[in-house]
């Protein structure tokens, strides 16, 4: 698939390689299917009773994906093999058969790192490419420009924070809000992208969704030695 403005704007032998990898980091990738099982578990009275890791490593070794307290990886539903790994975080009270659903993880967390090492794009070719319809159609659940308005973008300690609405959503049924925060962002010399998807009968506030997003960053951080520390707030 074309890149078309990320590739103009990359320097040359790089472009379309950097491009590709950056395409297929953003690219939203199983989030219906991440959002229903989860909505499935946190109806399960008593969660599942199989446990969850707090962290999963992924690209090798590379990297670790951690999430803020409270959250726990979904084995089931993380891929972290050799193409770019994705990890899906819940509630780690969803997993453990007795505990209850605890107010402080409202949400499913998502990140995706990229296979290959790669390089990051500056800020405002990064934000440009994702304004472009290309840009737009990868973050896009359903794979189409128009369903994606992104409604901020802005730059803190080197990442990109994004607060965007995907109107494709609405396709999937009642569990998903449209609005969500997304971060992109390099990590030890990989492209990591991290989602905050809300759940639309238990909505965050815009405000609650970034501070959510911005821990899940620093954890990440955190995990990885070698990375900037501290928030990203």
């Amino acid at each position: 698939m074309a890149i078309g403005p990320l590739t103009r704007a990359l320097p040359a032998p790089e472009a379309r390689a950097e491009g590709v990898t950056l395409f297929r980091t953003l690219r939203t990738r199983g989030t219906s299917a991440a959002l229903a099982a989860i909505l499935a578990l946190a109806a399960c009275e008593g969660g599942i009773g199989t446990g969850a890791p707090a962290s999963v490593a992924v690209a090798g070794g590379a990297l670790t994906v951690a999430g803020p307290a409270g959250y726990c990886v979904d084995r089931r539903l993380s891929r972290t093999g050799e193409a770019e790994a994705f990890v899906v975080l819940g509630s780690c009270a969803a997993f453990s058969r007795g505990a209850a659903r605890p107010p402080g993880t409202p949400a499913v967390l998502t990140a995706t790192v990229s296979a290959e090492p790669a390089a990051e794009p500056e800020r405002g070719t990064l934000e440009r490419f994702l304004r472009s319809p290309q840009g737009r159609a990868a973050i896009s659940r359903a794979g189409r420009a128009e369903t994606v308005e992104i409604l901020s973008a802005q730059s803190e300690r080197d990442v990109l924070f994004l607060y965007i609405r995907d109107s494709s959503a609405a396709a999937e049924g009642p569990a998903t809000d449209p609005a969500y925060w997304r971060a992109v962002f390099g990590l030890n010399g990989r492209l990591v992208t991290a989602t905050v998807l809300a759940f639309a009968d238990r909505p965050l506030s815009r405000d609650q969704g970034f501070d959510l997003l911005t821990d899940f960053v620093a954890r990440l951080r955190a995990a990885n030695p070698g990375a900037p520390s501290g928030s990203a707030s």
